[in-house]
């Protein structure tokens, strides 16, 4: 099963015995993705449109994985893994809805930095862009090998992904991303821009 647009888990366990997950993609709209037979991402992580979440499971042995949504009129959907094709639209008193949203575009601020080490003021500036700039996601980024500072003392970036990691612990709208950290050579804005999906609002 693969999330459908871009956002934050907001949910992953189990609801009446069965495995289901959540993701919050913005604007108030929440897609749930329920019988799966296993879970492949954990609270608070960001995902992709396209992102496996877990893998697809049935309804009495015979149909696969559903999902429903905060808004939108019910559609069939097809489950990733399952073979047969398009599952039938919802009959009525389904206990889930199939439904595929009209997304708006995740609003996600990109703060930036060596984060060595990351301290309160990065958090007061992640908050408040995130309340006065409406965003849906603030997004920490720490600079893999900062080029501006190639001749200065800089921590490891595995040490100061960790820091940045634990620094945003907790707090549901903000994010700690490591695809810079993980990257070779010099590390460039523009670069990183270039990785994120399409269907996101950068600020």
């Amino acid at each position: 099963m693969v999330a459908v647009a871009a956002g934050i888990v907001t949910f992953a366990g189990s609801v009446a015995g069965r495995l289901s997950v959540t993701v919050h993609h913005g604007g108030g709209v929440r897609t749930s993705y329920s019988y799966l037979s296993a879970a492949s991402v954990t609270l608070g992580e960001v995902v992709t449109a396209g992102t496996v979440l877990g893998s697809p499971g049935s309804i009495g042995g015979s149909r696969p994985c559903t999902f429903r949504c905060g808004r939108g009129r019910p559609m069939p959907i097809r489950c990733a893994g399952w073979s047969a094709g398009w599952l039938p639209p919802p009959r009525r008193g389904a206990s889930l809805l199939l439904c595929r949203p009209m997304l708006p575009p995740v609003r996600r601020g990109i703060l930036g930095g060596t984060f060595d080490p990351p301290h309160l003021a990065h958090l007061v500036a992640g908050e408040a862009a995130y309340r006065e700039l409406g965003l849906d996601v603030v997004t920490f980024l720490p600079a893999g090998r900062p080029w501006q500072k190639a001749d200065l003392g800089v921590s490891p970036a595995a040490d100061r992904w960790e820091m940045t990691r634990r620094a945003v612990a907790g707090v549901s709208y903000f994010a700690a991303d490591d695809r810079e950290v993980r990257r070779d050579g010099w590390t460039y804005t523009a670069d990183t821009l270039a990785t994120f999906p399409e269907s996101e609002e950068l600020v």
